[in-house]
């Protein structure tokens, strides 16, 4: 897939993955979802990403990979029940070099499920649209948490 960056030649399936991203972020994601389709997605790739290493669950969250941010919560409160809180860095590692290829794969699937249910190209982006991006409640709720977790 070559990316031409979001002009107005874009093809498909460039449109596709910018509706499904989108944000400002899209070249970045572009440039990392390219290098994981060389083997079709079939083996996690390790692309860093800073907001998932310091967003953790809550990128996850905000990226809509909600049983995902689920699961890595539960995991990281078992293994901080057992191993103490230290164990949330490699945990925060894990997520931060893995989360890109995890949405990476949430891609795929509802691109392959958008494309089974319309042939219509217009409704396929929006369809992109409304089932990717991201939830735009995730950033308010974590700022209230963090808000109310320093003042008690």
């Amino acid at each position: 897939m070559a990316v031409s960056r979001g002009g107005i030649f874009m093809n498909y399936d460039e449109r596709a993955l910018k509706a499904f991203i989108n944000s400002n972020s899209f070249p970045w994601y572009a440039n990392t979802f390219e290098d994981f389709s060389q083997n079709n997605g079939n083996y996690p790739i390790w692309k860093w990403s800073w907001w998932a290493f310091f967003g953790g669950v809550w990128f996850l969250f905000y990226r809509k990979l909600y049983l995902e941010g689920f699961s890595f919560w539960i995991f990281g409160i078992i293994l901080t029940y057992f191993f103490g809180p230290v164990i949330m860095i490699p945990l925060m590692i894990c997520v931060g070099g893995f989360a890109p290829w995890i949405l990476y794969k949430r891609y795929l699937k509802i691109k392959r499920e958008v494309e089974y249910t319309t042939s219509d190209n217009k409704e396929r982006l929006f369809l992109m649209e409304d089932l990717g991006g991201y939830n735009k409640y995730v950033i308010p709720i974590l700022i209230m948490i963090l808000v109310f977790t320093l003042l008690v």
